[in-house]
């Protein structure tokens, strides 16, 4: 089984994630809120495509 889109999702979350917390940490609130606009993006993306049809997770949770 190899990678897929849904991976590079998830290494967006966790690159998003650590910008936003850098931003916070400076004081730069406008950086840290579009680092964590794009987490949530990106977070909600990999979990519609982790449901999609014909993935293991959808196959699992509903039959």
């Amino acid at each position: 089984m190899g990678y897929s889109p849904i991976h590079l999702l998830s290494v967006w979350v966790i690159f998003c994630v650590v910008k936003s917390v850098q931003g916070a940490r400076s004081g730069n609130l406008r950086r840290h809120k579009a680092f964590a606009v794009g987490a949530y993006l990106g977070a909600v993306g990999a979990a519609l495509g982790a449901l999609a049809p014909g993935r293991m997770l959808n196959q699992m949770l509903f039959g």
